[in-house]
């Protein structure tokens, strides 16, 4: 991916199995289908700095996450690098009882650990 400046990349702490992800984008663009959210916790900040053993990340209220293209990024079929559209609100905090906002994303994801990176546009 690109690292312009002015993206902000966002840790994926928790997602889904890899096959959720081709399902959802499966279904992404047809008409008939409700479209699949797929599940992905990502953090907002910490409670404390990173070395700190009392440490933990705060949650961004994110939600009805719709992959629309998913793409092996190397030879292992656990590395994907994903795009689509999601709602949130970046200034959330823990927080799930805020206005959300459309926003398309673009992510780095690795099924096995099911961790990566999401940039919010």
């Amino acid at each position: 991916m690109d690292t312009k400046t002015n993206e902000k990349y966002y840790k994926i702490v928790s997602g889904p199995h890899r096959d959720v992800l081709f399902d959802a984008c499966k279904y992404a663009c047809d008409g008939d289908v409700k479209c699949l959210s797929v599940p992905f916790v990502v953090a907002i900040g910490r409670t404390m700095p990173k070395d700190h053993p009392g440490s933990a990340y705060i949650p961004m209220a994110i939600k009805d996450i719709k992959p629309f293209c998913v793409e092996h990024k190397d030879g292992s079929g656990q590395n994907f690098r994903l795009r689509g559209f999601c709602m949130a609100n970046l200034n959330s905090y823990g927080r799930v009882d805020v206005p959300y906002k459309q926003y398309e994303f673009k992510a780095d994801y690795n099924a096995k650990d099911r961790t990566g990176r999401i940039c919010l546009i």
